[in-house]
Formats: structure tokens, C-alpha cells, sequence
């Protein structure tokens, strides 16, 4: 299988948050320290992001922006997520978090960023035959994903190994031999 891909694979079992949407808000929305820690992610985000990253700076404000209108402020300081932490380098997979805080920061993610779009483009761009390209499509759930994107903040879940598996299955049934020689020349 093509490098890319079992990397672009690998992010989404590992992403660590980020974000894009039409409805990113941006800080604007939001004022005081609210706005202050989430431009620091907005920054933080927007740092990290490289040629394989998903995460550009519209994406980044978006997911700094609704962090802390998702999980608040007050949560994320406690969390040891304050403006200074997060300077510093502090991120999110960082830190102990709850079932809850885990969930709003999954909700964050999948509202920003289209993970989806994003595996698809880089099958689209590889070779892979439409036919391959449509069952992939339709294999990806958005449940699928958003659990390969709880893996970005609950490493010890053995529902993180299940998504990987699923999505390696469904990646690998979607394939005729004629794509995974595309994918391996590619």
C-alpha cells in the first residue's frame, strides 16, 4: 500500500486535534480569556501543522474557537490547558481527561476537520479505481471516524484498536489487486 496512505491511515488513528468547517467562527466570537485561550490553541495548532497535516490555519481557529466554547474555559484550565500551558506546548492527548471531556474533544474534531474528505482525496489521487474509491466511501462512517478520532485522546481504549482494524478492513475490502499495485507504485 502507497506510503501516504498508511500514513494519511496512521494520522487518523493517532490525529491529535484540529479542525475545518464552514461554520469555524473564529475567536472573534468569543471575548476575555476565552478568547485569549483559544487563540493560544488557534496558534498552537496552526504551528504543528506540516505537508501531511490536515490542519491549516482555518481549521486550527476552528478548532481553538469551539475547544473552548465546547468544553470551556474553566474545564480546560483545570485540565491543565491555561493559555501559558498550551505556549508552552501543553496539547490535549497531554492531559488526564474524562469520558466526557474525551467526547466534546472528538465532537471538536469531527466538526472541523473532514477526515473523511480528507482519506478520499488521497485515494482519488493515487489511483485507485472508482469502484474502489465508492465502497471506501461508503465504508467510512462518520462513527467510524470520530472513533479513530477518540484514539487522538484515549490511548489505553481497546475501542481505538477496533477502529483501526475496521478501518484497515474496510480500506483492504474495498481494494482490487489492481489497486493495491496502484497504491504500491504510487
Amino acid at each position: 500500500m502507497g506510503k501516504r496512505i498508511l500514513i494519511l491511515i496512521g494520522v487518523l488513528a493517532l490525529v491529535a486535534a484540529a479542525c475545518s468547517s464552514s461554520d469555524s467562527g473564529g475567536s472573534a466570537s468569543l471575548s476575555g480569556a476565552d478568547k485569549e485561550l483559544a487563540d493560544a490553541i488557534t496558534k498552537s495548532m496552526a504551528e504543528e501543522s506540516g505537508p501531511d497535516s490536515p490542519f491549516g490555519q482555518e481549521e486550527a481557529a476552528c478548532f481553538g474557537t469551539n475547544m473552548v466554547q465546547e468544553v470551556g474555559s474553566a474545564r480546560l484550565n483545570e485540565l491543565g490547558l491555561d493559555v501559558a500551558s498550551v505556549e508552552a506546548g501543553t496539547n490535549p492527548s497531554d492531559v488526564d481527561l474524562t469520558e466526557a471531556d474525551i467526547d466534546s474533544m472528538v465532537t471538536v474534531m469531527t466538526k472541523c476537520v473532514d477526515f473523511k474528505d480528507i482519506v478520499m482525496q488521497e485515494f482519488e489521487t493515487s489511483g485507485v479505481s472508482e469502484e474502489g474509491i465508492n465502497c471506501i466511501r461508503e465504508g467510512l462512517s462518520d462513527d467510524l471516524i470520530a472513533s479513530m478520532a477518540r484514539g487522538a485522546f484515549d490511548n489505553g481504549a481497546v475501542e481505538n484498536a477496533e477502529a483501526s482494524d475496521e478501518m484497515f478492513s474496510v480500506v483492504m475490502g474495498c481494494l482490487s489487486p489492481d489497486d493495491l499495485q496502484q497504491l504500491g507504485s504510487s
